[in-house]
C-alpha cells in the first residue's frame, strides 16, 4: 500500500442454519465485517477491523465459523486496531 492511500473492505454472509448441526432452517445467523486500511509510506500502513456475528435459534456462530464452544444464541463482536511495517 502506498503513502496515503486507503482501502475499504466489507463483508456479509448469512446462512439458512447452522451448518455444524444442521438444525431448524429458521436460525438465519449471519456475520458482517469491515476493514480498513491506511498507508503510512511503501511498507507502513495502519489497519482496523470489525466483525459482529448473530446467532439466532440455538445456532453456534461465532466470528471464526461455526464452534462447539460457542454459547448458542449468543453473539459476538471482535476489533483490532494496529500497524504493520514490512522490511
Amino acid at each position: 500500500m502506498n503513502h496515503g492511500s486507503a482501502a475499504l473492505i466489507l463483508g456479509y454472509r448469512a446462512d439458512e442454519r447452522d451448518a455444524s448441526r444442521h438444525r431448524s432452517a429458521d436460525q438465519h445467523p449471519y456475520i458482517a465485517a469491515a476493514k480498513a486500511d491506511y498507508g503510512l509510506s511503501k511498507r507502513t500502513h495502519l489497519y482496523m477491523q470489525f466483525g459482529f456475528a448473530k446467532s439466532n435459534n440455538r445456532s453456534q456462530q461465532g466470528l471464526t465459523g461455526y464452534e462447539t464452544n460457542i454459547v448458542p444464541d449468543a453473539n459476538q463482536f471482535g476489533a483490532g486496531i494496529g500497524i504493520a511495517h514490512y522490511l
